[in-house]
C-alpha cells in the first residue's frame, strides 16, 4: 500500500512538472568535423530534450556561438583538445554566462578533469544513449531550478 501511494506521488509529480521539462535545451555541440561529430549528432537529435541550433568545430568558435545564441546547454566532444576543453570551461564560467557544460571524455581521468574545469556533467565518450538521455533530463531539471513553481515546496517536501 505505501509503495502505491509513492507511485501515486512520484506520478503527480511528474504530472505537476511535465510542462517545464517538455521544454528543450537550445544547444551547441562543439566536436571536430567528422564521422564523430555526425554520430554524435544523431545521438543528441534523437533526444527530445536537446534543440541543436549551432554546431563548432572548436572551443573558440564555440565560446562566441554560446555567446552569440544565449544557449542552454553546450557538449563538448573528447575529439577536441582536452586542454582547449578545461580552457573553454574555464571562461564560460568567468564570463558568468547561465549555460550548461556537459563533456564527453575520452578517459575517467579527463571525466574528472572536465568536472574540476566547471563541467556540469561530464561522461565517458563511450556512454550509451541512455547514460546521456539522463544527464540530458538532469540538465533540463536544472534549468527549472531556480524559477520556482506555484505549489512546488510542497512537492519538494513530499
Amino acid at each position: 500500500m505505501t509503495k502505491s501511494k509513492s507511485a501515486r506521488q512520484r506520478s503527480e509529480q511528474s504530472t505537476a512538472k511535465a510542462a517545464p521539462e517538455a521544454a528543450s535545451l537550445s544547444t551547441v555541440l562543439t566536436s571536430v568535423s567528422g564521422v564523430a561529430e555526425q554520430s554524435l549528432r544523431a545521438m543528441l537529435a534523437s533526444l527530445p530534450a536537446i534543440q541543436i541550433v549551432g554546431t563548432a568545430s572548436g572551443c573558440l568558435s564555440a565560446l562566441q556561438l554560446v555567446r552569440d545564441r544565449q544557449v542552454d546547454l553546450v557538449v563538448i566532444d573528447a575529439n577536441l583538445p582536452f586542454e582547449d576543453v578545461q580552457v573553454f570551461l574555464q571562461q564560460l564560467r568567468r564570463d558568468g554566462l547561465a549555460i550548461h557544460a556537459l563533456v564527453l571524455a575520452a578517459t575517467s581521468g579527463q571525466v574528472r578533469e572536465a568536472l574540476n574545469a566547471g563541467a556540469d556533467i561530464a561522461l565517458r565518450r563511450d556512454a550509451s544513449l541512455g547514460q546521456l538521455g539522463a544527464a540530458v533530463d538532469t540538465l533540463n531539471h536544472a534549468r527549472f531550478a531556480d524559477e520556482p513553481e506555484p505549489g512546488s515546496e510542497v512537492l519538494t517536501n513530499a
